[in-house]
This record gives C-alpha cells, structure tokens and sequence, in this order.
C-alpha cells in the first residue's frame, strides 16, 4: 500500500506524523514537498526585521520525521481518477491513498500591476525581499539630522489587513522605531472591507487596530485597490503614491488543484482514497460552519485526516466508520511589532499577557515537532531581548535535555497527559495591574510599546495555550504544553525566578477546571482565591 503526503506545512506534517505512528509495517509512506523543509508559517513575519530566526523556523524534514521518506520535488498535478501524482521533474507518482496538504498561494485577482509591483509573504525569500526594500526606505528617507530632511515622508503599504499583513505592518513599523526614523516613513494599511482582521472577533478586531494605531500605523479600512504600477496604487477613492508595495490580500488554490480550493465536509475527503486539509481546501466541518484558513484550524483536521486515512486503509473493503470533524476555535494570537494581541473565549488580551501566549504556542510547537534546539534558540533570542538568558550550562546537558524530551514525548503519545482538577500551578504571571486590557487607557499613538514582557522562561508557565498535535489531548487550550511549562519552568529556576508573583490579593497562580468535554481547562486565581475561568 502506497500513501502519500502532499505538502510539508502544518496540516501535511502532523498528518505524515500521525501515519507513521498508525499505517500497518507494509505501508510505504511518502512526503512530497518542493523545499524538503517544514517552514513554521506563523513566525515568518519575525525574519522580515530579525533575520537571525530564519534558521529558527525553517526545519528540515529529515529531523522530524522517522518513517516516512521525503522526496523533494514540485506537485504539478493530482489526478484523482488514475490515482496519479505529476511532479515537475516529469516523474509520475502513483498511491493508493493521498493526502493533499498543498497549502495555497497569494492571490492577486487579476488586479492589473498587482502581482508585477507587490511582494507577498509567503515564504523566506519573501521575507527577505521586505526587508531589504524597507532597509531600501529608510536609506533614502531616514535623516538624523532633522535639518536634512526631506520634505516628503517614505511611504510603506501593505494590502490586506488579515492577520499576515497586519503582522508586517507591526514588524515594519516597529523597524523603523527601532532604527530612529518613525517619523521620516509612514506604514500604511490598506482593507477592502471596514475593519482589520475580518472575520474575526470584534473585540479582537478592536484590539488590533488599537494596537497598531498605537505602533504608528496608518490604518485605512474600506480601501479598494483597482491597479498598480511601480510608483503609485490606484484605489476606489483615489490614488496612494508608495516607496514599497507588501500584498497580503488573499489567497488561492496551489496550481496542482488548478488554482482552486475544493470544498469538503466534515469527513475531509475529496473522494474514497483522497483526503485533503489545510489551506488547500475550503472546509466545512461536521455542522455545517466554514473554517477559516490558519495554521490552527490545519494542526487540529490532522487528528480527523489521519483517522479516517487509517481506517479505510485496514477496512479490507468492508464498512469504513469514518469520523466528522468540528471546528472549535482555541482562541485568537496576533503579534503586532513587538505588542500582541489574544482572545481566549471573550477574554482580549493585550501587552504583556498576549505577548506570553504568542511565545508559548511558538515555542511549544517548535519543540513538539522534533526540533527543541531550535525551540531553545528561540527561547534564548526571547530571553535576550528581556534581560533574562536562560540556557544550559554545556553541550552534553542540551544533548541530554534533548534525549529526555523525545523519550517523554514517546510516553506521551501512548498515555493521556497529566491533569488534575485540584492542582495549581503557581506561576510568574503578571500583576493585576500590570496586564493591559481592551478598555484599559491606550498608549498614545507616539509612544513606544510597553517593554515590560515576560521572558519566555516566566510566559509559558503562566498559561497553556496549545498550537500543538490536539490529538494528545482533545482540549486545545490545554493540550499539548506541559513539557513546555516544565522545560521553561527549568529554565525560570535555573536565572533564580521565585514560585508566582504577588499581586495585590497575594500570590498569581492557575487552577485547573473540568469543561464540558472533561477535560481541564486553565483557571486563574480570582482576588479572593475563586477560580474564575481564564477566557
């Protein structure tokens, strides 16, 4: 029996995982992917102003998986009917069952100049363009001497307000903070439709156009653009002269589907022996409610995809129970420059906190997916930006933390993860009054953002917040990160870090409660020791 993967992102590589853990022996399993690496998508905005974490995020295939083999090769064609993969190289790949994890690709609607003027961001190389355009800027635009400065601003656009632009606008505003030349470039947001993140939750969308107006960012909703050539951006109302031109309006099928996204159900299947997730599809789940496009809802269909993939294969040709599949949103992450903002059920979250989760959901998929060294770098770059450097004393004591993270992860993979509704994990959480909130008073839009974030070491610790492999444990709040508060924890103890933070109504800690599924979910301490749930 022959099973293929197509594609090495989120939703191809925890399904190629799972298969190597549940195929029979005699399964020959195969991942397809044109780069042969395995790009952590959400952290790539972090490579336009720190490069450095580009050998961060970008693993290769060969140090994740065990079983499976990986050819390195472009996907040209999925033809369902002959069971047949196309590959660039001319080579045909036949299957018995595929999955089609390709992910998609930027979509530039035919708007005329768009695509010839506009850079998107989608891979590293993308990254690396932005950056050196806006490096471009600020050699023209940038004056320390205010006396020799020109009379006209650089202009910065980025099209699209979805989480990746507004990703880069934080990064490329905060850039040009950090490089003293905030007020010679002006970072321009443009929407189509009348709010940022659309789609999303209100108070979600609030939070970030509050914070990017707190960033410097010059955000326009309800901005139509019609055309584009090398200077200037032509819109419903008018026209935008620019310097740099970032386009993260959309997306669209991979070429191999013809540049669609096929729909499928709850069952994630395009026909018996064809399954498909990710970006690649449009899905609807098992009651009927899209799914939106994120790495979040891709990590979370893997459990379904592999599941399904699994029973028809040993089914012998006889009844395949095949499971639905229900989308439940873990909460929402955004980084916005070197702020954040988070929604955990109708809880927002901004600054310090937000920035926390967004650590720890990076941090810990790194290290679940076979790269903890890379997950430790990053830990270290995260440390180093707050003052704290927690790290291991010598080569051999990595060597062996790393051993202990796989055999630990092997235990885990057979046993439900530890959960106790009476524990509490006191933690270095923020103080009441430290943690900023969607009403709280906003920085002015001049002001630079709070550098008051915690360490990953104390983030971690104080709240569990999984991007992770929820086949580990079914509640994605909780599930998958309690190697990371220990690991992170060790890393607290070893820089002398104290067992919670008081704050004004005595120690910050985390209770455990049972949800409606049975599972724990986190539970923050209230003012007189009352558990009220976190979100």
């Amino acid at each position: 029996m022959d099973v293929l993967v197509l594609g090495g992102g989120y939703a191809g590589l925890l399904v190629t995982r799972k298969l190597e853990r549940r195929l029979p022996e005699s399964a020959t399993l195969t991942l397809v992917d044109d780069t042969g690496t395995h790009l952590v998508q959400h952290e790539l905005h972090r490579a336009i102003r720190k490069p450095d974490y580009v050998d961060d995020i970008d693993v290769p295939l060969g140090e994740i998986l065990d079983r499976a083999s990986i050819r390195e090769a472009r996907v040209t064609d999925v033809d369902r009917a002959t069971h047949t993969v196309s590959l660039a190289d001319g080579d045909e790949l036949d299957y018995d069952y595929c999955v089609v994890a390709l992910g998609a690709e930027t979509a530039f609607y035919d708007i005329p100049g768009l695509e010839e003027h506009a850079t998107p961001l989608k891979r590293l190389e993308h990254a690396a363009t932005i950056r050196r355009e806006f490096e471009a800027v600020i050699d023209q635009f940038g004056h320390e001497d205010p006396t020799t400065a020109a009379e006209t601003a650089g202009t910065v656009v980025v099209g699209g307000a979805g989480l990746s632009g507004v990703q880069v606008a934080g990064e490329l505003a905060t850039m040009a903070r950090e490089r003293g030349v905030a007020d010679d470039i002006e970072i321009v947001l443009l929407e189509q439709l009348d709010t940022v993140a659309p789609g999303f939750p209100e108070r979600f969308q609030d939070a970030t156009h509050e914070r990017l107006v707190a960033q410097g960012v010059d955000v326009r909703p309800g901005t139509t653009v019609t055309a584009a050539d090398e200077a200037q951006i032509s819109t419903e109302g008018g026209s935008i002269e620019y310097d740099q031109f970032v386009w993260t309006g959309g997306i669209r099928g991979n070429e191999a589907m013809g540049g669609d996204r096929p729909a499928v159900r709850g069952d994630l299947r395009l026909d018996a022996r064809t399954f498909a997730l990710g970006d690649a599809v449009r899905i609807v789940d098992a009651d009927g409610e899209p799914v939106p496009a994120s790495a979040s809802a891709a990590v979370r269909a893997s459990e379904t995809v592999a599941r399904n993939l699994v029973a028809a294969a040993t089914a012998d040709g006889g009844f395949v129970d095949v499971a639905q599949w229900r989308w439940e949103s873990p909460g929402w992450l955004i980084s916005i420059g070197d702020d954040a903002v988070a929604q955990v059920g109708p809880t927002v979250l901004t600054g310090a906190p937000a920035n926390a989760l967004k650590s720890a959901v990076g941090i810990t998929y790194l290290a679940e997916h076979g790269s903890f060294r890379r997950a430790l770098d990053v830990l270290r770059k995260e440390a180093d930006d707050t003052g704290v450097s927690p790290s291991y004393s010598n080569s051999s004591e990595a060597a062996l933390a790393d051993r202990s993270l796989k055999k630990w992860g092997r235990r885990r993979r057979r046993s439900r993860p530890y959960s106790s509704s009476s524990s509490r994990i006191s933690s270095s959480l923020p103080t009441s009054s430290s943690v900023d909130s969607v009403d709280s008073k906003e920085r002015s839009p001049s002001s630079p953002p709070s550098t008051s974030t915690p360490s990953a070491c104390s983030s971690v610790s104080w709240f569990w917040f999984s991007c992770s492999d929820s086949s580990y444990d079914p509640n994605p709040i909780v599930g998958g990160t309690w190697w990371s508060a220990k690991t992170l924890w060790t890393c607290r103890s070893r820089e002398g870090g104290s067992r919670g933070v008081p704050g004004p109504h005595g120690p910050t800690g985390i209770t455990a409660g049972r949800t409606r599924d049975g599972y724990e979910q986190p539970r923050r301490a209230g003012p007189d020791g009352d558990p009220r749930i976190a979100g």
